[in-house]
């Protein structure tokens, strides 16, 4: 669950399945590939940014998912909970507890 400033707006996804953990060069493959998905050639390329990024990773772990659920707890307390959350705001506690 990813945390959010208003809690009746929390919102994720739940996958479950196998996992594999990667290590050695299989995951410093995998995860070259993750980096370069986000990470322009030139910041990979930078001695500031690449090896840095390269060396936080060293293991992967490779999901193969048998079922993932999108959440979100606006459109659940709409379509399932009738609004008692939008109703009632002391029902969700405050994220600073």
């Amino acid at each position: 669950m990813i945390d959010a400033r208003e809690p009746a707006a929390s919102h994720g996804i739940t996958i479950a399945g196998t996992a594999e953990i990667l290590t050695g060069e299989s995951s410093r493959e995998r995860n070259a590939k993750i980096h370069s998905k986000y990470l322009s050639e030139a910041a990979l390329a930078d001695a500031r940014i690449g090896p840095v990024f390269a060396a936080w990773d060293d293991i992967t772990i490779q999901i193969t998912p048998l079922s993932v659920i999108a959440w979100d707890m606006r459109q659940a307390d709409l379509h399932i909970f009738g609004g008692a959350f939008a109703s009632n705001p002391t029902y969700l506690l405050p994220l600073e507890r």
